[in-house]
């Protein structure tokens, strides 16, 4: 039920995000999203979405590598954010006062059971229109800007946490929040919680990170008018190279109409518009904790026993995506190899897919998937070697990093990894054995692990799969999956 506290948080405040491509991220959140730069101080730019009522909802900060820094809640009074920091600091996980700063005056910043740096504040900056952005409505803050995406306020953050039950305890027991979700998983801990700080669905969300490491990032959440904006976002971010990830969509949980994308900078942002539902009950409804809420998917029509969009596909602690209906694999290959960082050209049908680093507050690294589009599903690869001191360790996971898919043939080639020769090199430090272009056969001593996504429906003159072929070298071919066309 609701306690007197529970009100102690008004929403979220701002957010600072890394980037390794300042001005490609400064592109796409002030041109694409129409978000207006207010400030800039050495490295880092403040934006604000249209209908911001403070000085800034992001702070982009350029990075080696990218992820989220601090982020900033509002106290709904000078008494509630004096109620929280004693409650924080009876935790034992404050950090102490800020002095004002952009946008915001004096803060308390702390960090969660996970790690996550955050800060609580009162006092705040309003935005005042100029001539360019002044509102005809009065109770906007500035003027609808009608172009791009048209990101009207920010909506919530995901974070990946290696304990979800502590998480959301400090949430619901020292932040007074209120749970509106739960995915409980059969063995009775919590896969995710979310947490609201009024009668909006969900403002602070808690994703179990599967490589029990602390303080990543998942997602944040910009919030357009409506379902029909999310549409146009899918366009927008296609015909700008923005990749969509998953989407548009609409989330079991908490009833979310979606879009994932990745901005330049590798960072996962989603376009969400949850303005149907509203919790109205004072506390957790019974349905969110029913015995069986953990087999009950992420999206409408899936089931993934309890886990989250993109927490299936986790790359160094940063959970990738769930797919729509098709192929779902995880393959793991023995050996040592670095993750290979590349760009991808997502207008090409021979890509290079790519595995990126992300980073929380602590500077510690993980990477994010891509996946692909014509309806193929880039397998997930899991490369393990070992340290210094012989302990096994993942080197990499995420998509295999090369991929061609032939969407006229309706077929696409996967490769997992390779060696070229006896005894196969295993130095983690190599180069990936699956750089380069696909050929069909393996050199001689050489060996080829290739996934084949043949799409349903697809068949030549004969009556055969196209393209069909014959080799000089011994095939295994094992069926991972099949569907009924």
């Amino acid at each position: 039920m609701a306690h007197p506290e529970s009100f102690d948080l008004a929403h979220l405040g701002g957010i600072e995000l890394f980037t390794p491509k300042f001005d490609e991220s400064l592109h796409f959140f002030r041109d694409i999203c129409a978000m207006r730069e207010v400030a800039r101080v050495g490295d880092s730019a403040y934006l604000r979405t249209w209908d911001e009522y403070q000085l800034y909802s992001l702070k982009l900060t350029a990075s080696d590598t990218n992820g989220v820094g601090r982020t900033l809640f509002r106290t709904t009074s000078p008494d509630a954010l004096d109620r929280r920091v004693a409650a924080i600091e009876a935790a034992g996980l404050g950090h102490g006062w800020r002095e004002p700063e952009v946008g915001v005056g004096r803060s308390y910043e702390f960090e969660d059971p996970d790690g996550h740096l955050m800060g609580i504040y009162y006092d705040t900056e309003l935005y005042v229109p100029d001539d360019e952005d002044r509102p005809a409505l009065k109770n906007q803050a500035s003027a609808y800007p009608g172009r791009g995406i048209n990101a009207r306020r920010l909506d919530h953050i995901n974070y990946l946490a290696a304990d979800v039950d502590a998480a959301g305890d400090f949430w619901q027991d020292v932040m007074h929040s209120r749970e509106s979700e739960r995915v409980r998983m059969d063995d009775g801990h919590f896969a995710a919680r979310w947490f609201r700080f009024h009668q909006k669905s969900y403002d602070v969300v808690y994703s179990e990170d599967w490589t029990g490491e602390r303080g990543r990032f998942h997602h944040f959440a910009f919030a357009p008018d409506s379902r029909e904006d999310i549409l146009k976002a899918a366009d927008i971010c296609l015909e700008n190279g923005i990749y969509i990830e998953y989407g548009p969509y609409k989330h079991a949980i908490n009833q979310t109409f979606f879009l994932y994308v990745w901005e330049p900078g590798g960072n996962r942002i989603e376009f969400a518009n949850a303005q149907a539902r509203l919790a109205a009950g004072p506390g957790l409804s019974d349905r969110a904790v029913e015995p069986g809420r953990a087999r009950q998917g992420p999206g409408l029509g899936h089931e993934d026993r309890g886990h989250l969009p993109h927490a299936r596909h986790a790359v160094r602690g940063e959970p990738g995506g769930d797919r729509p209906a098709g192929p779902r694999r995880a393959l793991s290959a023995g050996s040592g190899c670095r993750s290979i960082d590349r760009h991808p050209d997502h207008r090409l049908q021979a890509r290079q897919e790519v595995t990126r680093p992300m980073k929380n507050h602590r500077g510690e690294g993980a990477a994010s998937v891509d996946p692909i589009g014509d309806g193929f599903h880039v397998p997930r690869r899991v490369v393990t070697g070992h340290d210094a001191q012989g302990v096994s360790v993942v080197v990499s996971d995420g998509p295999v990093p090369v991929t061609r898919a032939l969407p006229d043939d309706g077929v696409a080639f996967h490769e997992v990894w390779a060696t070229d020769a006896v005894p196969a090199d295993i130095h983690a430090g190599a180069e990936d054995p699956t750089a380069g272009s696909i050929t069909v056969p393996p050199p001689q001593h050489g060996t080829r692990i290739r996934i084949n996504e043949f799409l349903p429906g697809h068949l030549d003159e004969r009556g055969l799969q196209s393209p069909v072929h014959r080799t000089e070298s011994i095939d295994y071919g094992i069926v991972l999956e099949e569907r009924s066309h």
